[in-house]
């Protein structure tokens, strides 16, 4: 983008993706595990717990890629 409007036009597009885009998975997480409760609280948690640990794992991995990259 050459234009500073252009800039920001294309910057608040991106952000609004990146926030409904964050949106879904989150709702769409907080329906399995709101499903999973049903069959018991140690559902939920391992689910809580699974998902937790696979953010983690790929922040650790985008941020192996970056500092590689440096």
């Amino acid at each position: 983008m050459r234009t500073r409007g252009g800039t920001r036009a294309y910057f608040l597009a991106f952000a609004i993706g990146t926030m409904i885009g964050m949106l879904g998975v989150s709702l769409s997480l907080a329906a399995i595990v709101r499903l999973a409760s049903g069959r018991g609280a140690r559902w939920a948690t391992v689910l809580h717990v699974g998902a937790a640990a696979a953010s983690v794992g790929v922040g650790f991995m985008l941020a192996a890629r970056v500092a590689a990259g440096l």
